[in-house]
């Protein structure tokens, strides 16, 4: 195939997942960007599902072009913990800080949550989310929520991070700014509407014991967004989340996210660093926050049950 007849295809050509592997072996994904320096989404097709996705991003862009998905097979080894830990599925998967919906595209393919609840602050993000869930056929069954997730009812910053669309971050009130990871002191912001996680669920009209599973991933304001789920909480619901020590530290919730993990949850599974057929004590959890604190990029994700 000449460059020419290849340029001119591979827009099209990209929802092949046999064309992106061929093009991944061949090394020539820099002479895509080249070549189409004004493409602002790419679709992606892999194993049934197409995900929209931003061409700038640098973070979830990067790993569907070069593997079809974005971090499903650690999804789908959570599905397998809550079945091993005898949880109970087929209610609702709630993605808190759902970027594209990713997560939640990769949840309702699992057929373990029928329903899904994506909360997105970001409405560039948010608007992909939901074409996302109309692509794949589940507008009906996937809430979208346009708004960041927090303790109480607030205006916040969100601040934005122009090359990887799932690190923009809500800024709390006294929180520090500025930073050496990231360029955090160079980020534009715009305001959003936050909402406690428990209003949230109320407004959508789904009681607690309708969720199976609550995926947290929200860059640093984990340790708010469990202090706004206190319904949540109360009833068991099994939480997945990020913990990443500099940004809870910098939005200043680290505490607040350890104290209500050990108060709310007797064991975790660490499903990001190898360890994720290993229960272990909630106790655990400050070493392991310990651990990762110390760089700045140090972070893991934990299924977390009662």
């Amino acid at each position: 195939m000449s460059l020419k007849h290849w340029v001119l295809r591979s827009p099209q050509l990209l929802t092949s997942a046999e064309f992106r592997r061929e093009q991944k072996s061949k090394r020539t994904w820099p002479i895509f960007e080249w070549a189409h320096p004004h493409v602002s989404l790419f679709g992606v097709e892999d194993e049934g599902l197409t995900i929209l996705t931003f061409a700038k991003d640098r973070s979830v862009t990067r790993s569907l072009l070069a593997t079809g998905a974005f971090q499903k097979e650690q999804l789908l080894a959570c599905v397998a913990l809550l079945e091993k830990e005898g949880c109970r599925t087929g209610g609702y998967f709630l993605d808190v800080g759902a970027n594209i919906g990713t997560h939640t595209m990769y949840a309702m393919q699992s057929k373990a949550f029928p329903r899904a609840l994506s909360i997105e602050p970001e409405p560039n993000n948010f608007r992909l989310l939901r074409a996302n869930a109309f692509l794949n056929g589940w507008e009906a069954e996937v809430k979208a929520v346009n708004a960041a997730v927090g303790a109480e009812e607030a205006i916040l910053s969100l601040e934005l991070c122009a090359d990887n669309v799932g690190d923009h971050r809500v800024r709390a009130e006294g929180a520090a700014v500025g930073g050496d990871f990231g360029a955090e002191e160079e980020r534009q912001s715009i305001s959003v509407r936050v909402s406690a996680l428990d209003s949230i669920i109320r407004e959508a009209g789904i009681a607690v014991e309708e969720i199976s599973l609550v995926w947290v991933d929200t860059q640093g304001f984990e340790g708010f967004v469990l202090q706004g789920a206190k319904e949540i909480l109360g009833a068991g619901v099994p939480f997945h989340m990020e913990i990443w020590p500099h940004a809870l530290r910098r939005a200043g919730s680290s505490e607040v996210l350890l104290s209500l993990l050990e108060a709310n949850f007797t064991r975790f599974y660490d499903t990001a660093s190898g360890a994720a057929e290993l229960s272990q004590p909630i106790a655990e959890v400050r070493g392991l926050f310990a651990r990762l604190g110390e760089t700045d990029s140090g972070q893991t994700d934990i299924l977390a049950f009662r």
